[in-house]
């Protein structure tokens, strides 16, 4: 049960961080279909009970069409869970208990702010890697003062072009609905 509860307090940050950024600026999306390719390593760490979290993992970016993102197993240093947003869903597996969220952008309207938007997570993305050595986002940074904690790291930047494949969801994993997310999490003492 405690391992279930790190990976979904883990699993709520990474959504809010990572899908909740906030700009004073109105960003479009670009009309030039040139992809431009990041990754780098990352470390999140997210308040878990009275203790901190953090794990680390990779993220690459396809921009404009995805991002994803791995975090592993401490020790193991096997996918714990992924992370792959596009412009109209996210989906979020759960390597390790076996489950899985796919929602939409309709699906997560009354969920995130008005104003999180894909291009604004690629417009932060691009200028932290621009930025190069380690560089921390914090969740105030990100619009997200509850989890005042929480922060992620971005380190080992490339622009080098690679490959990435859409995450596909094996028969073996259940599909877990937001309801279900939100009402476990609020079940959870962050």
């Amino acid at each position: 049960m405690k391992r279930e509860i790190k990976i979904w307090t883990f699993v709520l940050g990474a959504i809010l961080l990572l899908s909740s950024c906030k700009t004073s600026k109105v960003v479009t999306r670009p009309t030039d279909t040139t992809l431009r390719y990041v990754s780098s390593k990352l470390q999140l760490t997210v308040p878990n009970r009275s203790s901190m979290l953090t794990l680390n993992g990779t993220m690459k970016m396809m921009s404009p069409e995805r991002i994803q993102l791995s975090v592993l197993v401490p020790i193991l240093r096997s996918e714990a869970v992924r992370i792959d947003l596009t412009p109209d869903e996210v989906i979020v597996v759960d390597r390790m208990n076996k489950r899985y969220i796919r929602a939409s952008r309709e699906d997560l309207r009354g969920i995130l702010p008005p104003k999180a938007e894909f291009s604004q997570l690629e417009k932060i993305i691009f200028e932290v890697a621009e930025k190069g050595d380690r560089v921390t986002l914090t969740a105030a940074e990100l619009g997200l003062p509850t989890l005042e904690k929480a922060k992620v790291e971005f380190y080992d930047f490339s622009f080098n072009e690679f490959t990435m494949t859409p995450t596909e969801i094996s028969g073996k994993y259940d599909e877990m609905t937001i309801d279900e997310l939100l009402a476990m999490l609020n079940k959870l003492k962050l």
